[in-house]
């Protein structure tokens, strides 16, 4: 069990350094975007520049990067995480399996989801893949999680063939989540039987529903800054604001 949490942390040390330099990749990237212009002879204040959101996501990532670098060398310690020479040919399939799943879960978010669907849905969906697949920590899971994320942006491509440039919310963002919740039943009865095993597929659930649903309304309602695409969750959050808010 020692020898498969050592793996684990080398694993956790290699997939955040892989993190830190795509958020250092998205702040840089963000760096270019305007923070304050002028439209008609009016100035725009910081907080709606379309960096603030990225330059947000960045730094949460690298946060959350640093973190998982610091615990594997906390816990597994700097040379034992940076040694590669007893890893067995089995655990480095396990290692590259880790690397190609961050790659494929950023890309399809940024290409496939987030052009199409509601930024809530999208956002949670991301994290609940996301999430799952490296804080169960069980192989088949993270390739479950790859597969059926896949799965869905695919489908979602093909939506958008058929569409055109017309984006039919009910039908991308419906989508999402059905994928969503399949996923999670999927994972749920992948369980066998261990209730550690539960109680984080729920935590993962709630937070990656939690979290959009905070973020989403700051920047959107109190930022004035407008998500990349806005389908049924946000037009509800809208309606919720003018139930507390007629007069807004």
């Amino acid at each position: 069990m020692e020898n498969d949490k050592g793996k684990l942390r080398r694993d956790d040390f290699k997939t955040g350094i892989v993190l830190i330099l795509l958020s250092l990749a998205v702040l840089w990237e963000a760096t270019s975007y305007p923070m304050t212009d002028s439209y008609g002879g009016v100035q725009n204040v910081w907080y709606v520049s379309p960096a603030l959101f990225p330059i947000i996501i960045g730094l949460i990532l690298l946060v959350l990067a640093l973190v998982l670098v610091g615990n594997a060398i906390v816990f597994h310690g700097l040379p034992n995480v940076w040694r590669e020479k007893n890893a067995t040919q089995r655990d480095q399939g396990r290692v590259d399996v880790r690397f190609i799943g961050v790659i494929i879960f950023f890309s399809a978010f940024v290409y496939a989801y987030i052009p199409d669907v509601d930024f809530y849905i999208a956002s949670a969906f991301f994290l609940f893949a996301f999430i799952s697949g490296y804080y169960l920590e069980r192989k088949d899971v993270l390739i479950i999680t790859i597969i059926f994320y896949i799965l869905i942006a695919v489908a979602l491509f093909i939506v958008r063939k058929l569409t055109g440039d017309q984006i039919i919310h009910w039908l991308t963002d419906g989508l999402t989540t059905f994928g969503l919740f399949c996923l999670f039943l999927i994972l749920h009865n992948a369980g066998n039987e261990q209730a550690d095993y539960y109680t984080k597929l729920r935590r993962t659930l709630f937070i990656s529903l939690l979290v959009p649903a905070i973020l989403c309304p700051i920047f959107r309602f109190g930022l004035l800054v407008p998500l990349p695409s806005e389908g049924i969750y946000i037009e509800l959050m809208e309606q919720v604001k003018y139930l507390f808010r007629p007069n807004s």
